[in-house]
């Protein structure tokens, strides 16, 4: 007969566009002095550097044990907003004109996965 294992997914987070983290566990229930070389498999997510910001599932995934009956605890991964700079360039214009900063008056830093920025939607009065 196979013995209980109790397992446990660490809650993870990652910023956007980085990679995702190893997704680890706790594991509690062994016998014999076997410890997690006798599991075989991994934790999956859904999750990928390009998801959107949110929280997905941990899944126990492939993860497995000829000794043991897995009891599985799942977790999530928390995907968290990448931090984007937006410099405007230098410009002048006459008083009382309208400034729509397009593409080409700004600059960034940040964008990951091929993200763009099309416009920026202020526009600016010079008084």
């Amino acid at each position: 007969n196979k013995v209980s294992l109790n397992i446990v997914a660490n809650s993870k987070s990652m910023i956007y566009g980085d990679n995702i983290p190893s997704l680890t566990y706790d594991a509690s229930g062994f016998v014999n002095n076997e410890n997690n070389s006798v599991l075989t498999g991994a934790l999956t997510t859904s999750a990928t550097s390009s998801s959107n910001i949110g929280s997905y599932n941990i899944t126990q995934g492939s993860l497995d044990s000829n000794n043991y009956n897995i009891s599985y605890t799942p977790n999530t991964i928390t995907i968290t907003q990448a931090p984007l700079t937006i410099t405007a360039s230098e410009q002048s214009t006459s008083y009382g004109t309208l400034f729509d900063l397009d593409q080409t008056l700004f600059t960034t830093s940040g964008l990951k996965n091929s993200d763009i920025i099309n416009a920026l939607s202020k526009i600016v009065k010079i008084n």
